[in-house]
């Protein structure tokens, strides 16, 4: 028989797969071959088979709830309404639509205690009031967030009315206003329903870069009110289920309510409550009212079904799941959270696993379920510099009432890394751990916090939500200090050799508070500033000089630029959650 050379061979070869792509032309359009004829996916396939497995990771887990329901009334509610910044420095303006006029008017008196000169007793005229150069009519705006519940707070945005002489709202003070989603047009009869009310100091960002001549005015007719709204009614959020049942309705209701029972001091009280086959209503519990994502989160993950033997297999199967490439991780360590702490021997082992996601998902939810072992290794993960889930760790930490938690945390607030020392900082006030001494400053001008730390001083202060300035060490203010606020009504000034630093501080009406001393420690410094205008009866000393938040952000930030305050200075982030309102566009409703 004749042999057939090894050329021969490779020549053959390749003629029979010539023929066989000829002869199979249409489905090269679907696959092409590999060497060993195996078909591979093109591109288009890839994809799709990607966006299936990236689906899978965000579905919800089948016989929870999230698969059976969606949340009805995540939405914030937009409201509006008119009121009067009082407080400026003929900055204001006496101009108001008449038809607007009476129901501000009406709402002074109904709200505000505006007593005469040297404390008589009779009240100012309201119109007298609006007619001053120290006061300026304004629309206020802002969003209810969704599941508020009555008395949660929010920021305001106020703007002067257009078409007035309104050339800074700078220093001044809101007013109680009333808010609803329908605010009227300059004073025609309103009908909508209170909704919130709004009052406080006005923040005006001092780091707002305009593009203003210097030879003209700069006008600062816009400003916010941090923290200043007032929500008056619980907003209730409900469960809408896919497909009307009211035996299934029954059963969420019912099992929502086991999860979380009434608190102790309102026995009656129900966390979920089935009103129609489609609709369960959902009232947010007290002490997750600053956690409202994190319980809808556990409410979309809990398993419908009741029987023990049941979640117990459940349990099992998340725990083989979770390793898997494109495992719903989040959602498997809420439902892991809602089952409890008799789910805890199952996932510990997880919390050492190879698999990073696995580990950190595993370890949060036992942690959130007071296991010691989860939160040493959440410990573990905030600790590792650049780690992946180190954010999260801290933050989930921060929920945690155990000494280890407090002890990562209060290591934490040493750090190189700013954002990780405030994120330390706002677990351990959370958790009103004694490395946080906390003072309010004025009625409600702002909070001050001193922080026990070793590592680098930072001053640290907020732009959205509380008003707060956060003082990271002991830090004393190092002369000479020559400060001038920009309208001049401040100024601080001290030698080289001076023990005390010497304040003048000019009220809007032009009265001067003379020269008043003040320690070089600034969190006194900053008590003396913010503190009501108020003199000891006894020793003549002056105990506050009524400086709002805004210019005590902007004598912070100077001071430690120029060094006389040596600390870092730090102005809070502002991420997509905790944006603050601006004027909407559009139709209110919207």
């Amino acid at each position: 028989m004749k042999k057939i050379r090894p050329i021969t061979m490779v020549c053959s070869f390749a003629i029979v797969i010539v023929c066989l792509c000829a002869f199979t032309g249409c489905e090269q359009e679907k696959f092409s071959f590999s060497l060993w004829g195996k078909k591979k996916p093109k591109p288009e396939n890839v994809q799709q088979e990607t966006e299936s497995l990236e689906a899978q990771r965000s579905a919800p887990l089948p016989g929870t709830i999230g698969q059976r329901c969606y949340i009805q009334g995540l939405r914030s509610i937009f409201v509006q309404g008119y009121g009067m910044v009082a407080g400026l420095a003929e900055t204001g303006s006496s101009q108001c639509p008449e038809g607007l006029r009476k129901n501000i008017m009406q709402t002074i008196a109904k709200y505000e205690k505006l007593y005469g000169p040297k404390g008589q007793r009779h009240l100012i005229s309201s119109s007298a009031i609006i007619d001053s150069l120290d006061t300026a009519i304004v629309k206020v705006q802002g969003y209810i967030p969704a599941g508020a519940l009555r008395g949660d707070r929010f920021d305001l945005f106020v703007s002067a009315l257009p078409n007035t002489s309104t050339t800074s709202l700078e220093g001044g003070r809101l007013y109680t206003t009333e808010l609803r989603v329908y605010a009227g047009n300059f004073g025609k009869v309103v009908t909508s329903k209170i909704l919130a009310k709004g009052y406080g100091n006005i923040f005006i960002n001092p780091f707002e870069k305009k593009k203003t001549p210097s030879s003209m005015i700069e006008l600062k007719r816009s400003g916010y009110v941090l923290n200043g709204g007032v929500n008056l009614e619980e907003r209730t959020l409900a469960l809408i289920l896919y497909q009307p049942s009211y035996a299934l309705s029954r059963a969420i209701e019912q099992k929502i309510n086991s999860v979380f029972g009434p608190p102790p001091e309102r026995p009656l009280f129900k966390t979920a409550r089935a009103v129609t086959p489609s609709k369960i209503e959902l009232h947010i519990p007290y002490n997750y009212r600053h956690q409202r994502a994190h319980f809808l989160n556990i409410v979309k993950n809990l398993y419908i079904r009741n029987n023990p033997a049941y979640i117990q297999h459940q349990a099992r199967l998340l725990a083989q799941e979770i390793v898997e490439p494109y495992a719903n991780v989040n959602a498997i360590s809420y439902a892991w959270e809602a089952m409890g702490r008799t789910i805890l021997p199952l996932i510990q082992p997880i919390y050492n696993n190879s698999n990073l996601k696995a580990a950190f998902y595993s370890a949060r939810a036992g942690a959130r379920l007071g296991d010691s072992l989860a939160i040493e290794r959440l410990a573990q993960f905030a600790s590792k510099p650049k780690g992946r889930f180190r954010k999260e760790a801290i933050t989930t930490l921060g929920f945690c009432h155990s000494y280890e938690a407090r002890r990562v945390l209060r290591k934490l607030l040493d750090d190189s890394d700013i954002q990780i020392r405030i994120l330390a900082y706002e677990g351990l006030s959370r958790l009103g751990d004694m490395s946080v001494d906390t003072t309010y400053v004025g009625e409600d001008n702002f909070r001050l916090d001193k922080v026990k730390s070793n590592g680098k001083k930072v001053v640290y202060v907020t732009r959205t939500g509380e008003p707060k300035v956060v003082l990271f060490g002991r830090i004393r203010i190092e002369p000479p200090v020559f400060y001038t606020s920009s309208n001049g009504r401040i100024i601080i000034t001290a030698n080289s050799n001076d023990k005390q630093l010497t304040i003048i501080r000019q009220a809007p009406s032009g009265k001067s508070s003379g020269k008043v001393s003040a320690s070089l420690d600034l969190d006194e410094l900053l008590v003396l500033l913010g503190s009501e205008p108020a003199v000891d009866r006894h020793s003549g000393k002056i105990l506050g000089l009524g400086v709002t938040y805004s210019s005590i952000v902007s004598v912070l930030y100077s001071m430690c630029e120029d060094g006389s305050i040596p600390a870092g200075f730090k102005l809070q982030d502002i991420t997509p959650e905790l944006a603050v309102p601006s004027a909407p566009v559009g139709r209110p409703e919207k």
